[in-house]
């Protein structure tokens, strides 16, 4: 870790002097001398240095992120060993499949009761596809005018480039994975932000005709529990007034609507969750 560190010292250390000298980012050079050879000017050379840098910090913060996931992992399968040897019954358990578990199907909270269109979520049917959750399945079925393309980065295959495009220009683009699903109503994209091998999820809301984000949620998802292995899957939709979230985990399943203007939860419904998990109020 410190290793990451320190190279990440470098590259802002690199980045500060890039960015330092008269003028800042856009100062421009001594334009060449008459019959002399041409020389690229100050800021598009600049720029292209300092986009440079940006990529390669992201990748190095996203290694980084993925050896804290790692560590969790680890210190979960420790915890688990230390109930297991304490003689803790439950402690190191594996859970039962999801839809065989009695008397934990369904539960509802009393913090729900105040959402606005909770009565829709909790008459929803729940509906789940495995091909729905692939990012290569959100390219096929991409509508709107618009279409996508997956890139693998060089430097990491495992966290490729998402760029969505329309009539041939490229109009935004995200570091996704595999499971990176995303939709486009209205020109607005819809996509979330999560591990597909950790707990959680955040939705993000962008205007891709403005070119701005209009909002981020951090959903409920599921309660969480130690664990040393994780499956984190996602399926969206999106009708006249929701975004509606089908989240699939390795501790339970859950539906949550979101209004589509503000990104505010309105609904939320756990489908079955773990023995012994109850969510906390949020």
């Amino acid at each position: 870790m410190s290793t990451r560190i320190s190279g990440i010292s470098v590259l802002v250390a690199a980045a500060a002097m890039v960015l330092a000298g008269d003028g800042g980012v856009l100062a421009q050079e001594p334009p060449a001398r008459p019959g002399g050879p041409a020389r690229e000017q100050g800021p598009s050379r600049t720029i292209r240095e300092i986009q440079g840098l940006v990529a390669e910090l992201e990748i190095n913060a996203e290694q980084q992120r993925r050896q804290l996931q790692s560590t969790e992992s680890s210190l979960a399968r420790a915890r688990a060993l230390l109930g297991e040897l304490e003689g803790d019954p439950e402690a190191g358990r594996p859970r039962q499949a999801l839809g065989q578990q009695q008397g934990h199907r369904s539960p509802r909270f009393e913090f729900t009761s105040r959402l606005r269109d909770q009565t829709a979520a909790e008459e929803m049917p729940w509906r789940w596809s495995d091909e729905r959750a692939l990012a290569k399945t959100s390219v096929r079925e991409l509508g709107g005018g618009y279409q996508a393309r997956i890139e693998p980065i060089q430097e990491n295959s495992r966290i490729p480039t998402i760029t969505l495009t329309r009539e041939g220009k490229d109009v935004y683009s995200w570091r996704g994975h595999d499971y990176s699903v995303f939709v486009v109503a209205r020109d607005v994209l819809y996509y979330p932000d999560f591990s597909d091998h950790g707990a959680g999820c955040t939705v993000l809301a962008y205007d891709l005709t403005e070119g701005k984000l209009l909002w981020r949620t951090a959903l409920w998802t599921t309660p969480q529990g130690n664990h040393s292995q994780y499956s984190n899957r996602i399926n969206l939709e999106v009708d006249d007034h929701h975004l509606i979230v089908y989240g699939n985990e390795s501790y339970g399943r859950y539906l949550e609507l979101l209004d589509t203007q503000s990104g505010k939860i309105v609904g939320y419904r756990l489908i079955d969750v773990a023995p012994g998990l109850l969510p906390a109020a949020p």
